[in-house]
């Protein structure tokens, strides 16, 4: 009932064998795909340089833009205005829009995504 020497050591040489070879065939992999993003894509190194240019560009292209969104729009007024009349349900009700400011704020907050979902479902206005 028990392995003999031989055939231990016969199963050890086969796993080790094994091992090597798919080892070696997910390296011939690796540079194989090395190789072809470098056939492929030759362009890469060469557009790294324009990125760095466009950064540069897009950086002055936000300054701006911020100063010219410091004054909103006549339009964008009216379109906050529309959508808070929308959102309180009063199409009679009169309020006045004293200011307009972005208020910073984390982006992905689970509270604000409820809070959000709590105004939609609670809106007369909303129709499913």
């Amino acid at each position: 009932m028990g392995i003999d020497m031989e055939t231990l050591n016969q199963g050890l040489q086969v796993t080790f064998l094994g091992f090597s070879v798919v080892l070696i065939a997910l390296f011939m992999l690796f540079l194989i795909m090395i190789l072809f993003g470098k056939i492929f894509n030759p362009e890469s190194k060469k557009q790294e340089p324009q990125i760095e240019q466009q950064e540069t560009k897009s950086s002055e292209q936000k300054q701006e833009i911020d100063e010219q969104e410091s004054e909103p729009s006549p339009q964008v007024v009216a379109a906050i205005s529309a959508a808070i009349s929308l959102a309180l349900g009063d199409k009679d009700s009169s309020f006045r829009i004293t200011s307009i400011r972005p208020i910073n704020r984390p982006v992905n907050s689970s509270w604000k995504f409820m809070s959000k979902k709590a105004q939609m479902e609670a809106t007369p206005n909303n129709k499913k």
